[in-house]
């Protein structure tokens, strides 16, 4: 996506994330959407409509092929959102956060071959390199998305949406 748009458009696309959850949390979980929570989510979308529609100066619809396919990510966040929710009436957060790792480093895996194979990635031969890297994905990936995948748990799909941009 970042190929095709800027960076600017890309924060302000991802930041409809908790609009598209709330409203899918809606549809499918049957969370309640609270006034605040509409009043927030409407004026987030204007402003976002605004600023990548009008923002590069133009006066006109600007809409690129990049913010496609940031738009597509946005979604693919919310609605793993609303699976970290179902899945946690039947799942501790733990499991949830042990699960998704190893599906995600499953499903990259092979694109990160074809990069690989391709010329298109560079690897350090620093130990310490990679020892930091490690220590970083536990941190990151693992107490962050344990946190997380727990207060989606405990508060549900929308209201944890909604502090995500925080």
């Amino acid at each position: 996506g970042l190929h095709h748009s800027t960076a600017g458009n890309a924060s302000l696309l991802i930041a409809l994330s908790p609009l598209a959850t709330a409203i899918l949390s809606r549809i499918f979980l049957k969370e309640k959407l609270t006034f605040y929570k509409v009043t927030g989510s409407i004026l987030g979308l204007m402003g976002v409509i605004i600023i990548v529609l009008f923002g590069s100066g133009s006066a006109g619809f600007d809409l690129s092929q990049g913010d496609i396919y940031l738009l597509l990510a946005m979604l693919t966040l919310s609605i793993s959102i609303i699976f970290i929710r179902k899945l946690s009436n039947t799942l501790s957060p733990f499991a949830i956060t042990v699960y998704s790792t190893l599906l995600g480093t499953f499903l990259m895996s092979p694109a990160a071959l074809v990069e690989h194979a391709a010329g298109l990635s560079h690897f350090s031969h620093s130990i310490w390199l990679w020892i930091l890297l490690m220590l970083a994905g536990m941190v990151a990936q693992g107490l962050a998305g344990f946190w997380w995948n727990n207060g989606v748990a405990v508060i549900g799909a929308g209201s944890a949406s909604m502090i995500m941009n925080i």
